[in-house]
């Protein structure tokens, strides 16, 4: 395993919609390994907000979700594949089905 892989760093989760309703805050502050992805934040996330856990994560407590999707400080949209954060980086959660 690579040294990147085991660095844990600082991020903010920013959850929108129904997500920001359920969690009833807005922003969660989790530390997570600098090498990660997607399952790794959901799992996370469950851990410290467990309302989380059926309408925007995964029963499994481990995916979020097919309603909803997670994007990187605005500008990448996340999938299943592993993904280098940084501290201070940005999570949006939002629903996918959002629209105007």
């Amino acid at each position: 395993m690579h040294t990147k892989s085991k660095e844990l760093v600082e991020i903010t989760v920013e959850l929108f919609g129904q997500a920001q309703l359920i969690a009833n805050q807005k922003e969660i502050k989790i530390q997570i390994s600098k090498i990660s992805d997607i399952n790794n934040i959901a799992k996370i996330l469950a851990n410290n907000c467990s309302s989380l856990i059926g309408p925007v994560i995964k029963e499994n407590g481990i995916e979020l979700q097919s309603s909803y999707i997670a994007n990187l400080n605005g500008s990448t949209f996340l999938t299943q594949n592993p993904f280098e954060l940084h501290h201070g980086d940005r999570i949006l959660i939002f629903s996918s089905q959002a629209g105007g």
